[in-house]
């Protein structure tokens, strides 16, 4: 997708992405913790993450900056994983939520990511991923196989989402008949 953007002499760019798929985890316990944190009205230790997170990302990137774009990234992506910890630490100080109840909770999500990446990883390497026509039509199934793999393993997700389909098209369908 980058070369297709912004021609080829960022080509090189793409081979960061492997070090950034180490971030999956991070990033949904995060997006938990942050939900979880904004939900309870404790907004103040989400900041203080946010200051630990902001503070160690300047160290990493000073150290490995010198060393190009790779390094910046796997720092970074280390700096994530190094960080979860205190994660899971608030989580369970400010909601009472373990680490297995934590990880439960993002065990769909994390399974379907990692499914769609091994499904799709060969077509990417095959391909010619460069060019948007080949490239839009593999991001569209990446996403088809997410879902498809969510919905497999928490199958009352798909049926909430049916039912609100349904509520919605009836309640346009009633306000247009009135």
């Amino acid at each position: 997708l980058v070369p297709s953007l912004f021609g080829a002499k960022w080509a090189d760019a793409g081979w960061i992405s492997p070090a950034l798929m180490l971030l999956t985890l991070p990033l949904l316990v995060s997006s938990f913790v942050t939900t979880l944190l904004w939900s309870i009205g404790k907004v103040s230790i989400r900041r203080k993450l946010a200051f630990l997170e902001l503070g160690s990302t300047v160290a990493i990137t000073a150290v490995t900056v010198r060393y190009g774009l790779l390094w910046v990234a796997l720092g970074y992506s280390l700096r994530a994983n190094l960080i979860m910890p205190f994660y899971f630490a608030v989580a369970k100080r400010a909601a009472g939520i373990g680490v297995r109840r934590h990880l439960a909770s993002i065990q769909p999500s994390l399974i379907a990511a990692c499914v769609r990446s091994i499904v799709l990883l060969p077509a990417l390497i095959l391909l010619n991923t460069r060019s948007l026509l080949i490239l839009a039509p593999l991001c569209a199934a990446a996403a088809a196989v997410y879902f498809a793999i969510v919905f497999m393993l928490v199958p009352d997700e798909l049926a909430a989402i049916r039912r609100f389909v349904r509520s919605s098209i009836l309640e346009r369908t009633a306000k247009r008949a009135n």
